[in-house]
């Protein structure tokens, strides 16, 4: 597994330092193991190709594919095995703007509480394909601002919130609103 991140010149550890909010590029051989431990910041992992399999409580042996992505909460532990040789853009962010014009944390909440949650991958849309470039090339090329990293967090969220059905957004970020998660 080699993870990257021009931020901070770390080795290979998912519990890397690194400056919040931020993104850090990563790969995973096939049949390597990444443990993604519960800490201060909840996790969106790009993945941008390969296969792999997690595991948490939320849900055992989910195999999730390239062009998707999948929102790993704070308060959990994840077990990543890559199936194939995998390569990951990953945020972490504590919150950012999930609030959405005219909604309030306390109404969003309200209507996470009528959904049932399902830990699940969603396929990317196709900005989000432009994002993850426009976010690789950044970090491949030594930009380690944080005013990007900040505003490509907002931009994900921007993303989201205009791109994605409301259902999706909500079950995607179901743990972050839901106070019994």
């Amino acid at each position: 597994m080699k993870m990257t991140n021009n931020l901070c010149s770390t080795s290979c550890s998912s519990n890397s330092v690194l400056p919040e909010p931020g993104f850090y590029l990563c790969t995973i051989k096939a049949g390597e193991t990444m443990v993604i431990e519960p800490d201060d910041t909840n996790h969106l992992l790009f993945l941008r190709s390969g296969r792999f399999t997690i595991s948490s409580v939320e849900r055992t042996d989910y195999s999730v594919r390239e062009s998707h992505l999948l929102f790993l909460s704070r308060a959990h532990t994840y077990t990543i095995v890559a199936n194939e040789n995998c390569s990951l853009l990953i945020a972490r962010f504590v919150t950012g703007s999930l609030t959405i014009e005219g909604d309030t944390y306390r109404s969003i909440a309200a209507e996470i509480a009528r959904i049932s949650y399902k830990f699940t991958a969603v396929p990317m849309v196709n900005i989000f394909a432009g994002f993850v470039d426009s976010v690789v090339f950044f970090l491949e090329h030594g930009v380690d601002a944080m005013a990007m990293h900040r505003a490509k967090i907002e931009e994900m969220f921007v993303i989201f919130r205009h791109f994605y059905s409301r259902e999706v957004f909500l079950r995607t970020f179901y743990s972050m609103f839901n106070n019994n998660m």
